[in-house]
């Protein structure tokens, strides 16, 4: 079999010291949060951007940590040294910053010690993204995630999509400790474009999530730098609190899939300022 180019990157990065090396040479690229409710404009401590880390060539961030969970090994150590990244370049500004751990470092009893020896940073700006890789392999002891809380932190759950049981399972653990609850890309794109009946469903379970939870703050990723307009008056109107603007947008018009949509609607450039 093959390996694809993330395999064999990944199979370089066999020890902790070859990880942080990768993370060291890796540039970053930070995703803006905007609120589009009253609660999430007037809260002062939300997340401003969400860091995420860019490998080195050309290597997808997604698989590379996706395929990561096959050596359980390096997964605290990226994480440890993503989080060292961070603080070092951000921690002595005033941004408010998203980060993603997995749940094997989130659930780890070591993880507030690390943070108390990390690069100096002030906790209250840092927000912990719990993501969905290795779930089921960890052992969620809640206590942690109170600590992490207590220590200055917020705490979100990344990626909940509301079609997955798992994912609900997900939410039940944590939802005593999270500020945060984050929809991700997929789900933005069943509400542009999806089939009306499944668009309708996940209307009804976004809404449900709203009811069950309604003092976590909801964010949609996936969002569009432009043409999204009619999707944000949708997602207003359903309870999401926040609309975070993705990176990437879909091609238009037969462009290469990277390209950026052209500004339709004066109204879009508002939503970036």
């Amino acid at each position: 079999m093959t390996l694809s180019f993330s395999q064999v990157f990944l199979q370089k990065a066999a020890h902790p010291g070859d990880v942080r090396s990768i993370v060291r040479s890796s540039s970053h690229q930070l995703e803006p949060f905007v609120p589009i409710s009253q609660r999430a404009v007037l809260s002062p401590t939300l997340p401003q951007r969400e860091f995420l880390l860019r490998l080195p060539c050309g290597v997808s961030a997604e698989i590379f940590f996706a395929q990561l969970a096959s050596i359980p090994t390096l997964i605290v150590p990226m994480d440890q040294a993503i989080i060292s990244k961070v603080f070092d370049t951000f921690g002595r500004g005033g941004d408010r910053l998203s980060i993603n751990l997995n749940p094997a470092t989130c659930f780890k009893s070591k993880l507030l010690d690390f943070l108390r020896t990390a690069p100096e940073h002030d906790p209250r700006n840092f927000c912990i993204e719990i993501t969905e890789q290795g779930w089921l392999e960890v052992r969620h002891n809640p206590q942690l995630l109170k600590n992490l809380s207590d220590a200055g932190y917020m705490l979100a759950l990344d990626d909940f999509h509301p079609d997955y049981p798992m994912d609900w399972e997900r939410l039940y653990a944590v939802a005593n400790f999270i500020s945060i609850v984050k929809f991700p890309y997929q789900v933005a794109e069943i509400l542009r474009e999806g089939p009306s009946a499944k668009k309708e469903n996940m209307i009804s379970l976004i809404k449900t999530a709203r009811e069950f939870y309604p003092e976590i703050i909801t964010v949609m990723e996936g969002v569009r730098r432009t043409g999204d307009h009619t999707l944000i008056g949708l997602l207003k109107d359903i309870g999401i609190d926040v609309v975070q603007i993705s990176s990437y947008s879909p091609a238009l018009n037969g462009s290469s899939p990277h390209a950026q949509p052209i500004v339709r609607d004066k109204r879009d450039l508002e939503l970036i300022h």
